[in-house]
Order: C-alpha cells, then structure tokens, then sequence
C-alpha cells in the first residue's frame, strides 16, 4: 500500500505559489483628492504577501420531497463566494502600506467620504484589476502543466486596522479583504 502512495506523486504545498497583481493608475473621482492618476506599482506588494484564499465555487440546491425520501436537486444559481483574502507583510516604511491605502481610498476614501466610480471592464478608467495566483515548484519556477486561478476585477474592499504593541518585537501583518466579479479556474491544455 505505501508503495502506491508513494507512486500517487509529490503533494501541493500551501507555500508554493505565487500571485500577479498588474501595476495600474488610480482613478479617484474626488475632486479633493490627489489621488487621480497615481500609478500602483504592486511588485513588492506581492512579494510581502504570506497568503491568498482562493474563494469557494459550485452549485445552489433545493430539495426535493417524495414520500418518505428528500433528495437535493442542482438550482439554477452558481454559488460563488466573491470575497477573498490577502495576508501580507507591512513594510517598514509603509511605502506598500501606503500604496494600499490609496487603492482603498480611490475606492472609498473614509475622510471624504466620496465613493469612487465602479466602471470596471473599461479599460484605465477602473480601479478593479485582475489577480492572478499560480501553483510553483520549489525553484520557484511556474507549474506550466497546473491549473490556475484568475480572480478577475478584484478590488480592495476593506483594509483592517493595525495594531502596535510595545510588548512584541514581531513584523505587523494586515490580512486584506478583496472583492472580485468572477472566479476562473484556468486548466492547462
């Protein structure tokens, strides 16, 4: 039995992946704001990234009552969590941390209270972009032959506070919530 559990092949690792945010240019609607035309590079964001949760996907039911039996029947909805998750590493700085928090405000600045424009699939007017996670082997080279995820017009939705504290000596992490339009799940040819 162990012979063919060995056979079965090496197991995904949780620490073997890797995200792509593309670099964007901020579109702020507040006419109070500096923050139009800001451009987000995301490089070191995504490298002091510790973990993304791939959001849950599959299929509504109802059920079906006959007799004594009930049995669940496949509904006419997709049930897609459009909500995911981002840990990172805040930098030392806060040159990252401040990029974040301009995304944010660009969306939904809390000072001004201006609501940004949510024109998203048109092209450099949005502050939506599309996140890409991919499985990588441990030279941290891309598993061409994995499947994929592709989290598409994600945005940042809440940024949580941060909490300083004269008793640790540990790095400040902030876990971000995302929201995106859809998920795919990219399978390799």
């Amino acid at each position: 039995m162990i012979d063919i559990i060995y056979q079965l092949g090496d197991d995904a690792l949780g620490n073997f992946f890797q995200i792509f945010i593309p670099s964007f240019t901020l579109v702020s609607t507040d006419p109070n704001s500096n923050l139009n035309g800001i451009s987000i590079d995301t490089g070191n964001i995504i490298l002091r990234t510790t973990t993304i949760q791939i959001p849950e996907s599959g299929a509504t039911t109802y059920n079906v009552n006959y007799k004594t039996q009930e049995f669940a029947k496949i509904a006419g909805k997709v049930n897609s969590t459009k909500t995911f998750s981002m840990a990172l590493r805040i930098d030392r700085y806060y040159k990252e941390y401040q990029k974040i928090l301009q995304w944010k405000n660009a969306i939904a600045n809390p000072f001004t209270g201006v609501i940004g424009a949510d024109a998203f699939g048109s092209a450099g007017s949005s502050n939506r972009v599309d996140i890409t996670v991919q499985p990588i082997d441990s030279d941290g080279e891309v598993i061409e032959t994995s499947l994929y995820w592709i989290l598409h017009n994600a945005f940042i939705q809440t940024v949580p506070e941060i909490s300083f504290d004269y008793g640790a000596g540990e790095p400040i992490s902030t876990t971000l919530a995302f929201q995106c339009s859809t998920l795919e799940e990219v399978f390799p040819t």
